[in-house]
Parts: structure tokens; C-alpha cells; sequence
């Protein structure tokens, strides 16, 4: 209950105060995941809040956000879409696992009330993939004949 006074007289009124709490995670990831090229991994994250709270999660990969609508991903590379699948209570699969797919991953955990994230490192092994970053800066080409003398 609120009561006032003030100089010409008083006045009160009734209120209620609910406090709730942030969300807090039941289940996270591991620090490090280490997988070999063509693997399924799965990256358990899941959280708990006040049932009056609607709970959202949210993933990154190497901080960007993952975006999931009605087809699997919505990458900005349709490719790399089918290799992400959003499990119930937040956790994601990585099916088909290439060399690009390696690095941190963040689950965020949020409510109207509070947001928490943990993350974890996937490393991947496997074969090395096609050479990058080589450019020909200078080509000699050359050839040489022989010949035997029979003395």
C-alpha cells in the first residue's frame, strides 16, 4: 500500500510488485568441441525462466547471427544453410560439417527481463582445402636440350 500525505490532506492507493528473475542456464555447451570434417554436432544450450516469461534464443557464428525462418537458415549463403537445424529448448545442430563451419559459437538465452549467453570453440580436422591467397608474381620458362658425343 502507497499512502501520501501532503498539505491539503492525504491519499492512498494499492498496489501490486512482482519481481522476476533473468532466465539462467539448465544446460550449455562444452568451452572447446573438436569434430572432423563430414560430422554432426550437436550444441546443447538451454535455459530456464519465470513460466510467465517467454523465452527466446538466439545463435552466432563468429558473431553473426544465425537467422532461422521457414527454411532451415537464412544465410547470406544458401549453401551453408542446410547444415544448420534449430532443435526444441535451443539447441543447434551442425550436420555435414566442413572447415568453414569451425570457430566460436554464442547462445543467447533472453527474456523481457534479462538476457544471458554462454560459448563455446568448435575446431574442425580434416583434409586442407584448396590453396588461397596464391598469386604468380614472376614466371621463367625454360628448357634445356641434350646431346651425347660418342668419342
Amino acid at each position: 500500500m502507497f499512502l501520501c500525505w501532503y498539505r491539503f490532506g492525504s491519499d492512498s492507493s494499492t498496489g501490486r510488485v512482482i519481481v522476476l528473475r533473468g532466465p539462467v542456464f539448465v544446460e550449455q555447451p562444452p568451452n572447446r568441441i573438436l569434430t572432423t570434417v563430414g560430422q554432426t554436432e550437436q550444441l546443447r544450450c538451454r535455459a530456464s525462466a519465470e513460466g510467465i516469461l517467454d523465452l527466446a534464443y538466439i545463435w552466432k557464428h563468429n558473431g553473426i547471427t544465425l537467422r532461422f525462418d521457414s527454411s532451415p537458415v537464412d544465410f547470406h549463403d544458401n549453401l551453408e544453410a542446410a547444415h544448420y537445424i534449430r532443435l526444441r529448448e535451443g539447441s543447434l545442430e551442425i550436420n555435414n560439417i566442413t572447415l568453414g563451419q569451425a570457430g566460436e559459437y554464442e547462445c543467447v538465452a533472453k527474456t523481457s527481463v534479462g538476457r544471458i549467453s554462454t560459448k563455446t570453440h568448435l575446431f574442425v580436422y580434416g583434409p586442407p582445402g584448396a590453396v588461397g591467397g596464391v598469386q604468380v608474381i614472376f614466371k621463367i620458362s625454360l628448357s634445356v636440350n641434350f646431346q651425347s658425343f660418342v668419342i
